[in-house]
C-alpha cells in the first residue's frame, strides 16, 4: 500500500531569532522543519499510523516465514522419531539426520511466534486508530495531542470507536491477539495472574498458515472499511 505524501505549510523565520526548542529538528521520517509542527501534522494524519502499521505487517511476515521453517524442520524430525517408534529401531545407535545446533536453531525459530502475534496485533491496532483519527478528529486536540482512547491496547475497544462491524469468529481473533498486546509477546507472565487466561492459541496449533491466513483477511477487511479522501 502506497500514500501520497502531502506537503506541510510552515512559517518561515530566520533561524537565529528562533529559541533553542523552535529550532528545526529531525524527527523520525518526516522532513517538517520544526519539531512542533511535525508532530502535529503527523499525528493527526491518518496515513501516518496507516504506514507504521503496514511496517509491523511486513515485519510480522517475515518473522512468520522463519518460524514456518523451524515449523517445518520440527515436523521432519517429529516424523523421524514417529518412525522409528513404529518400526521399533529407537534404542538403535541409528545416526540422525541433523545436529544438535540445527535442532536449538528449529526451536529457537519456533518461539518467534510471540513476536509474529505481537506485530500483527500492533499492526491492526495502528491501522484501527488510523481509522479513528480519518473519522473522528476531535481525538487528535489542537497541541498534537492524543485522547485517552489512544492509550488503549484492546483492539476490541478501538473497533468500537471506529463502527466497523466484524464477526464473532474475528471478534475472537481480536481478543487473542490483545493478549499478545498486552504482555503475552513481551513478558513471561502478566503483571496479575488473574490476566493469565486460557484464551488464545495452544502451542499445537499456534503460527499455522489458517492464523496467518485469518489475520491477514481481518487486517484486509478493516483496511477496507477506512474512510476514502
Amino acid at each position: 500500500m502506497k500514500f501520497a505524501k502531502r506537503e506541510v505549510t510552515l512559517p518561515e523565520y530566520p533561524l537565529e531569532e528562533l529559541e533553542p526548542e523552535q529550532l528545526p529538528a529531525s524527527w523520525y521520517t518526516f522532513s517538517a522543519r520544526y519539531h512542533k509542527q511535525a508532530f502535529i501534522h503527523a499525528g493527526s494524519l491518518p496515513e501516518s499510523w496507516y504506514e507504521i502499521s503496514e511496517v509491523y505487517r511486513f515485519a510480522a511476515s517475515v518473522i512468520f516465514e522463519k518460524l514456518d521453517k523451524g515449523r517445518s524442520f520440527w515436523d521432519q524430525v517429529d516424523q523421524l522419531l514417529y518412525s522409528r517408534v513404529i518400526t521399533n529401531t529407537v534404542g538403535l545407535d541409528l545416526p540422525l539426520p541433523f545436529t544438535g545446533e540445527q535442532l536449538n536453531q528449529a526451536i529457537s525459530e519456533m518461539n518467534l511466534k510471540l513476536v509474529y502475534f505481537y506485530m500483527s496485533g500492533l499492526s491492526i491496532e495502528l491501522l484501527l486508530k488510523g481509522i479513528i483519527i480519518a473519522k473522528h478528529s476531535h481525538h487528535v486536540q489542537p497541541d498534537g495531542s492524543l485522547s485517552r482512547a489512544f492509550a488503549r491496547h484492546d483492539l476490541e475497544k478501538l473497533l468500537d470507536l471506529t463502527n466497523i462491524r466484524i464477526s464473532e469468529e474475528e471478534k475472537s481473533l481480536l481478543k487473542k491477539l490483545t493478549r499478545f498486546i498486552f504482555w503475552q509477546g513481551r513478558y513471561p507472565v502478566p503483571i496479575k495472574v488473574e490476566n493469565n487466561t486460557s484464551q488464545g492459541w495452544d502451542d499445537s496449533e499456534c503460527c499455522s498458515r489458517k492464523d496467518k491466513e485469518d489475520i491477514d483477511q481481518l487486517y484486509k477487511y478493516i483496511w477496507e472499511q477506512r474512510p476514502k479522501r
